[in-house]
Order: structure tokens, then sequence, then C-alpha cells
């Protein structure tokens, strides 16, 4: 399997071909783990970037209406700063939780997509399971992007850096 992984990098056609025709939808769990796992990963590294970001929203947005009091700005700064900051929690869990969700909920929605583009307009005859294998299989340059990125955002304490190999 560790193989295959690095082989989608060097050598992704004759790879994706022995992925079609030898795998099943459970060996897709794998690249799927891994890059669910770098994403958790990136969120524990850059959370505190992540919660500058946030408040720094937060507080653009509640100072800049003006149908609000400048006693409860205060109020509602005061308590958004605390939610923002938090290190416990459901919040904090929550977050993980949804970074490491969003990969597979993507991949899904990309391989229905496929699937209804591919059987649908093209005449192809692929079921789900074999087109979710090679959508998980194809989004593992998004974990390479995130080993790279990551520390680059960390470093510069920028979150805007766009890496990605469609840039």
């Amino acid at each position: 399997m560790i193989a295959t992984i690095i082989n989608t990098f060097t050598a992704p056609g004759e790879t994706f071909d022995n992925i079609v025709k030898d795998y099943n939808w459970k060996q897709a769990m794998m690249p799927l783990a891994l890059i669910m796992g770098l994403a958790i990963i990136s969120g524990f590294v850059l959370s505190d970037q992540i919660a500058d970001l946030q408040w720094d929203q937060i507080q653009k947005s509640i100072n800049n209406n003006p149908n609000i009091s400048e006693e409860q700005k205060q109020e509602i700064l005061g308590s958004q700063y605390d939610r923002v900051y938090s290190r416990s929690g459901a919040s904090s869990i929550f977050t993980y939780v949804t970074m490491a969700l969003s990969w597979p909920i993507r991949i899904v929605f990309w391989s229905l997509f496929s699937m209804l583009v591919g059987n649908l307009f093209l005449g192809g005859g692929s079921g789900f399971s074999r087109v979710f294998l090679v959508a998980c299989f194809a989004y593992l340059p998004s974990a390479l992007e995130l080993i790279i990125k990551t520390p680059i955002q960390y470093i510069t304490e920028n979150l805007m850096i766009y890496t990605g190999f469609g840039v």
C-alpha cells in the first residue's frame, strides 16, 4: 500500500490503472486516513494563527457595525474572545473533527460529481466504489500540499499562502 501511495506521485498512469483493476473501495481508506491525519496535524500546528485570524474577523465585523452600541460591542467582544481562544471544551474538539471530516466529504461529493458526468454525459459504467477509490488516491497530492504548506504558514504566520498544485 505504501508503494502504491508513493507511485501515485512517481508513476501515476500505471498506478491508477493498477488501482482500478486490483483494488476495492476498502483500500481507499489508507490514503483517506493519511489526508485526514495530516489535516488534523496541520490544524493543531496552526491553531494559534487560525484563532488570530478568526479574532481579527470578529473584531472587524463587530466594530464596523453601527447598529451596536459601544457597551454591547465590548460585551460581545469579551464573550467572543473567550470562545475563540479557548483551548478546551466542545468547540476545540469540534474544530479538529471538522478538519478531519472535511476531506472525506469533499472526496465523496467530487466522486458523485465525477460519476454523474462520467456515467450520464460520457456514457461510462463505473460504480461509486470504483470512482471513490480513484478519487481517494487522486487527492493524495493534497497530502503533499499540507506537508509543504503547513511549515511555511507556521513560520511566516500567514495563513493566506496558496501553494496548491492548481495554482
